[in-house]
C-alpha cells in the first residue's frame, strides 16, 4: 500500500512538472512565433514592444518559479534535459526581449543590413563621442599613440576628438603601412559595446544567444547595425601586434539561474563549448568580476550576481580595454573569438590557477591546440 501511494505520489509530482513544462513550452514557441514574424522596418520598435509586453514578465515568472523549485537545492548542477533546455530557453528570451527594447532606444532599425551610422540616434552618438574623448585624455600618450595607429586618420575628425599631433602622425603613418585600420562605424561600435553604462553589449549577446537556443535570428538581425561593424573591428584589432594577446583569461558568469543549468551541462570537462559571440573577459584575475566577495554568495537563486569564474588557461584574443568608458577602462578587458573551448576537470589544474579562484565556484576550459 505505502508503495502505492509513493507511486501515486510520484506519478502525480511528475504530471505537476508536466503540465508546467508545457505551459513554458507554449509560452516560449508562440513567442519566438510572434518574434519570427517581425519585420524589420519603421514598425520594428512598436511591434517588439506588444510582444514585449505580452510574454517576457509572464516567461520570465514562470522560468523563475520553476527554477526555484527545481534547483534551490542544487546549485550548478548540470542538466540536459528538455525541461532545462525550455526554462534556458524562456530566460534568454525574455533577456533578448527587454535587451533588444533597450537597444532600441539608441538606434533606429528599420531597414535590414542597415550601417551603424544610419541606425545611431544622434544622441546617442554624441554621448560615444564623449566617452571616448574622456577616455584619450585619461590615457598616457603611449596608449594614445597605440590607438592612433590603428584608427584611419580621417576619424578623429569625422567624430570630432580632440587629438595631438603625434596622434595624427601615428595615424597617417599606419595607414601607408598594408594593416586595415578602424572606420568610423568600427570605433563606435568597439566604443559602444565596450561601455559599461549603454548596455549594447547585452542585446548584441542575447540575439546570438537567442538565435543559438531556439533557431530565431530576428533579434540578431536588429543589432546587427551594431555586431557586423564590431566583427569586423576586432578582426582588424587582432591583426596588429600592440592589440594582440595570448595568455590566461578569466570571467565571471551567472549560472544560477534559469538559464545556468542547461550551460553548464555544455561545459563539462571534456566538452568543447563554442560561443555564439565573441566572449568579454580580462587577463587580469583580480578584475574579474566574479572575484569580488561582495558579489558572491553560495545561495544566489536568479539573480545577477556573478556566481561563477571561468578561468582560461589559455586563448588568443583581443585587447579592447583602451575603448572602456573610464569608469572600466583599468579592467584589462580583452575578447575571445568565437572559437572551441575545451572544458577541464580541475584535478588536471596546476595549483597556481586554482588559487585564483579564490574558493568560488570555477569552471576551467582552454582554447584548443589547432586555434592557439
Amino acid at each position: 500500500m505505502l508503495h502505492a501511494l509513493n507511486h501515486v505520489k510520484l506519478l502525480s509530482l511528475t504530471q505537476k512538472n508536466i503540465r508546467h513544462e508545457s505551459y513554458l513550452s507554449r509560452l516560449n514557441s508562440e513567442c519566438i512565433s510572434k518574434i519570427n514574424k517581425v519585420d524589420i522596418n519603421q514598425s520594428t520598435k512598436s511591434t517588439l514592444e506588444k510582444i514585449n509586453h505580452k510574454y517576457r514578465q509572464t516567461i520570465y515568472d514562470e522560468v523563475k518559479n520553476q527554477y526555484d523549485v527545481l534547483h534551490a537545492h542544487k546549485l550548478f548542477y548540470p542538466d540536459d534535459t528538455l525541461e532545462s533546455r525550455e526554462l534556458a530557453k524562456g530566460y534568454q528570451i525574455a533577456c533578448g526581449l527587454f535587451s533588444t527594447q533597450e537597444f532600441l532606444k539608441n538606434y533606429s532599425v528599420t531597414i535590414p543590413g542597415m550601417s551603424l551610422e544610419a541606425a545611431i540616434h544622434p544622441h546617442h552618438k554624441n554621448y560615444l563621442i564623449a566617452s571616448f574623448q574622456t577616455t584619450l585624455n585619461a590615457i598616457s600618450i603611449e596608449e594614445r599613440v597605440m590607438l592612433a595607429e590603428v584608427i584611419h586618420p580621417k576619424i578623429f575628425e569625422w567624430l570630432n576628438l580632440q587629438v595631438q599631433p603625434e596622434q595624427t602622425q601615428a595615424s597617417s603613418q599606419s595607414a601607408k603601412k598594408n594593416l586595415p585600420q578602424l572606420t568610423a562605424d568600427h570605433v563606435l561600435a568597439l566604443v559602444d559595446y565596450c561601455n559599461s553604462q549603454s548596455g549594447s553589449f547585452n542585446s548584441a549577446n542575447d540575439g546570438m544567444r537567442v538565435w543559438q537556443i531556439s533557431g530565431s535570428d530576428t533579434l540578431a538581425k536588429i543589432s546587427d547595425c551594431l555586431t557586423r561593424p564590431l566583427n569586423e573591428a576586432l578582426k582588424i584589432l587582432s591583426l596588429h601586434e600592440n592589440f594582440s594577446y595570448e595568455g590566461p583569461a578569466f570571467k565571471g558568469v551567472v549560472l544560477a539561474n534559469g538559464a545556468g543549468p542547461y550551460r553548464l551541462a555544455r561545459m563539462q570537462p571534456g566538452m568543447k563549448y563554442i560561443s555564439p559571440h565573441w566572449v568579454s573577459a580580462t587577463c587580469r584575475p583580480e578584475s574579474n568580476y566574479a572575484s569580488d566577495a561582495s558579489c558572491y554568495s553560495s545561495h544566489a537563486i536568479s539573480t545577477n550576481i556573478r556566481d561563477t569564474q571561468i578561468t582560461v588557461l589559455n586563448t588568443k584574443a583581443v585587447k579592447v580595454h583602451l575603448f572602456n568608458d573610464i569608469s572600466s577602462i583599468h579592467q584589462g578587458e580583452i575578447m575571445i573569438p568565437r572559437k572551441p573551448l575545451m572544458f577541464l576537470s580541475p584535478d588536471s589544474i596546476d595549483q597556481s590557477m586554482r588559487a585564483l579562484a579564490q574558493s568560488r565556484h570555477t569552471l576551467y576550459c582552454t582554447m584548443t591546440k589547432e586555434d592557439l
